[in-house]
């Protein structure tokens, strides 16, 4: 039987963690993606054994499922049990038919534990050798950029039930302008602190890793995706503590020093912080950041400000944005980035 994490065959997209002879989709919009061909006259049936962590964490993770880019499943595929056979895709027609994987939920809630994939009357097969030529962008982010909420009611409790990455105004940009994209974001999480106030709960402390949850030891290898484009939507978790002016300013040091450390390691990359869905009093802080980094001699960074959303006008989902809002942030992002990567503007 072919491995689980055979490279040759299954395609793996997002900081991934292989352990214990499983396999771990763990940050928003994580995926696996194979390629099945079926048998002539013959039901080909896929099913995945996959555990999650139910025992400690009673928030479920999501699975999409696609074949040949078309949604397969109605509803997510949700993992509410420790170990499970997962009914994943059929066809009859015993052509090759690639199937997608997509993990909709975020890392710290929820992990989604690939055993391994069954296939009935199939062949599993060798990945295509075409090159993925697409613009690379990596989204950092907290619960905007996880799509928190997008489909609850407005003032729904907090469960990432109500969570689809897919929704949120990064995977809407990035499916606009055809980007490679990856999504390393945390509801909660801030550049100074988390929303409790928490300096643990950061964005900077958990991005060297590759997923913190899972693994807290195991480091990430910043060359297995090597971005074009970084864009960062943090500060808001941070927001209600910045009245206070020290805070201000370790705010802004916090962030200047997030920047230098995505810059070693994507020396080419350029950087693009945006903020202000859900609140108005962290941008002029980022935008500080961003000047003072330039003013260093550093380029190729960016600031813009998102307007608040306008809740009478587009509603809002568990406090969070709407998918109305997601949809008008993604147009905004998806001008700023043709401005300032005019190649993708043809």
């Amino acid at each position: 039987m072919i491995h689980i994490f055979d490279r040759n065959y299954y395609h793996y997209s997002g900081r991934i963690v292989a352990k214990n002879n499983s396999v771990y989709l763990g940050y928003t919009n994580s995926s696996v993606e194979f390629y099945v061909k079926g048998e002539e006259n013959e039901t080909t049936r896929i099913t995945a054994e996959i555990g999650s962590n139910v025992d400690i964490q009673p928030d479920f993770a999501r699975l999409r499922v696609y074949v040949d880019d078309v949604v397969a499943t109605q509803e997510p595929i949700v993992l509410d049990e420790l170990v499970k056979s997962y009914d994943i895709a059929s066809f009859s027609d015993g052509k090759t038919h690639k199937i997608s994987v997509i993990k909709i939920t975020e890392a710290q809630m929820s992990n989604a534990e690939l055993h391994n994939f069954y296939i009935e009357h199939g062949t599993l097969l060798h990945l295509p050798s075409e090159p993925d030529t697409r613009k690379k962008v990596e989204f950092i982010g907290d619960s905007i950029t996880c799509g928190y909420g997008v489909l609850g009611s407005p003032h729904s409790e907090f469960h990432i039930r109500e969570e689809d990455g897919e929704l949120s105004y990064a995977a809407l940009t990035a499916k606009e302008l055809n980007l490679n994209a990856r999504y390393t974001a945390v509801s909660g999480y801030g550049v100074y602190c988390e929303y409790t106030g928490n300096l643990a709960g950061t964005l900077p402390n958990v991005y060297p890793y590759i997923n913190k949850w899972v693994d807290p030891d195991a480091l990430y290898d910043f060359h297995d995706f090597t971005p074009e484009l970084v864009v960062i939507n943090l500060g808001t978790n941070d927001s209600r503590f910045l009245g206070d002016p020290s805070i201000q300013q370790k705010f802004v040091i916090c962030y200047i020093d997030f920047l230098k450390f995505i810059r070693s390691k994507y020396p080419d990359c350029k950087i693009l912080c945006i903020c202000g869905t859900l609140c108005t009093e962290s941008y002029p802080f980022v935008e500080k950041a961003c000047n003072l980094i330039t003013n260093e001699g550093y380029e190729n960074i960016y600031a813009m400000e998102l307007p608040f959303h306008n809740v009478l006008e587009d509603g809002q989902a568990s406090e969070h944005p709407s998918a109305a809002t997601h949809a008008k942030d993604a147009k905004r992002l998806i001008a700023k980035i043709k401005e300032i990567m005019p190649e993708l503007d043809q």
